[in-house]
């Protein structure tokens, strides 16, 4: 039960932009991974520990009621706990996205609503040290890009 309520804890870290609380449940080697498992068609990416903050404060920066809306939260073993996520937000600000490949999306006042995904979360000595996001189709950074019109 403590698992789950460190990853619910962050995830409401995340929501809040309370970003140094945030960083203190990521070991130094955290990574995130993305992986498009079914669908060729979606992005996969891995992202370290500083990227994967930059990435998260830009997004939360652009859609400041973005929201996970975890719907639940299920220890898979001793180190790994499984979440379900469903976000939503409302495009209010310039989503600069810190990657080159991107290039400011202005606001829109577009509210996303993705759906559900799932989150795997992997612990060591209590704090996170992988996040894997298992894509769906029109779920992730592409399908938030979607519901903005950005091809």
């Amino acid at each position: 039960m403590i698992d789950n309520r460190i990853v619910q804890n962050f995830f409401t870290h995340i929501e809040k932009g309370h970003w140094v609380d945030v960083e203190s449940f990521l070991t130094e080697d955290f990574v995130f991974r993305s992986a498009a498992e079914e669908h060729e068609s979606l992005l996969a990416f891995r992202l370290s520990k500083e990227d994967w903050l930059k990435a998260q404060r830009a997004v939360r920066e652009a859609f400041p009621d973005w929201s996970f809306n975890l719907s639940s939260s299920r220890k898979v073993s001793d180190d790994v706990v499984d979440v379900k996520v469903r976000v939503t937000g409302t495009h209010t600000e310039t989503l600069m996205l810190p990657f080159p490949e991107f290039r400011p999306i202005m606001a829109s006042g577009v509210k996303i609503e993705l759906p559900e995904e799932r989150v795997t979360v992997t612990l060591r000595e209590g704090k996170i040290v992988a996040m894997h996001l298992h894509n769906i189709e029109d779920g992730g950074i592409a399908g938030i890009l979607k519901q903005l019109n950005i091809s």
